[in-house]
């Protein structure tokens, strides 16, 4: 198993407080993918009750909002790279981040994905192609959650990512405020993406 490369002061355990990355790594990835499967399970728990409600033909129409949100980031992280990076987990995060590539490079690859998916949803929005909106919801939908483990890097290892970091720690509310946010948009990018698939879910 290769070494743990710890760049950042944040990679180190305990920074700043941070009690998950002082877990034993079998904790921390039990951590991980908990709050993993609890986004999968929260958003199945929404879709089907959107569907009850028959709203999820009204849900998949705000399908702008996470493309916005994509469109916005993805430009960020080119003009604000130094800030964007720091979402990036350290190779060995968790016992099983063993991802080959430094954060500039795996920040920069996303950059270009946010930018052509979500361009390429409101290209589709403009031209009135709902075809070309659906399958790219999908795309952004299996992207977001690879984006996912980012936003659990910030909470397990008090990483500030773009955020400013003489705020850190950052209170347990604005980590459930930007998971809230992440589950609205797993919920609208599956309707758009997926319509009528909740009925199997």
């Amino acid at each position: 198993m290769a070494s743990r490369v710890l760049q950042r002061p944040w990679d180190e355990p305990g920074y700043k407080g941070a009690q998950v990355s002082l877990l034993p790594l079998a904790m921390q990835a039990v951590v991980v993918w908990s709050i993993m499967a609890a986004f999968g399970v929260l958003t199945t728990a929404c879709v089907l009750l959107l569907d009850v409600l028959n709203a999820t033909p009204m849900v998949s129409h705000w399908v702008m909002f996470p493309t916005l949100v994509f469109l916005i980031s993805g430009v960020f992280h080119f003009t604000h790279l130094h800030y964007m990076k720091r979402l990036v987990p350290c190779f060995g995060a968790w016992g099983f981040w063993y991802i080959p590539g430094s954060p500039e490079f795996h920040t920069i690859w996303s950059g270009v994905l946010e930018l052509v998916l979500g361009g390429r949803v409101l290209y589709g929005t403009i031209i009135g192609n709902s075809s070309i909106v659906q399958s790219t919801s999908r795309y952004l939908f299996l992207f977001l959650v690879t984006l996912t483990f980012g936003n659990i890097f910030m909470f397990t290892h008090n990483s500030p990512g773009p955020m400013d970091p003489t705020t850190l720690p950052f209170p347990l509310r604005r980590h459930l405020m930007r998971a809230l946010m992440q589950l609205i948009m797993f919920v609208i990018l599956w309707c758009a993406g997926f319509p009528g698939a909740q009925s199997y879910v």
